[in-house]
């Protein structure tokens, strides 16, 4: 077998694994995805204030926007566009928060196999993020 055969024949197996990763299986929607699977898996790691805060946070954010979109719906550009919305009105901690649960959950989305690319992997925090006016010690 030549190298460019091996290649199309494991082509082939690819596909035909990727496909059965979800056949039969259907896609649930955001709430229900985070609801029975992304917090399931979290809260073992999280500390009972952490928790409360993702959990918030989640439940204001995220889910209140999105709960009813099924979970291979969502794409890069619309993510970060509401994360610009977010951060005209909220601080750059808030934003980024926002940021780094949306990156965890579309991860685990992957890692079920419901969706091939993070939407959520490259978000940036856009600039227009508030920063707290910190003191810094000088010379002075």
């Amino acid at each position: 077998m030549t190298k460019s055969d091996a290649e199309a024949k494991l082509a082939g197996i690819l596909v035909a694994l990727d496909a059965g990763r979800t056949i039969g299986k259907p896609k649930p929607t955001f709430a229900a995805f985070v609801e029975h699977t992304y917090l399931p898996f979290y809260r073992g790691k999280w500390k009972a204030s952490t928790a409360g805060d993702n959990e918030g946070r989640l439940k204001f954010h995220l889910c209140s926007v999105y709960a009813s979109r099924t979970v291979d719906t969502f794409s890069r550009d619309e993510l970060q566009q509401l994360l610009s919305q977010k951060a005209a009105e909220y601080s750059y901690s808030v934003v980024a928060h926002i940021r780094w649960t949306l990156r965890q959950i579309f991860r685990l989305v992957v890692e079920e196999g419901y969706v091939d690319r993070n939407p959520a992997e490259i978000l940036y925090i856009p600039r227009e993020a508030r920063r707290p006016n910190r003191k810094v010690m000088n010379r002075e």
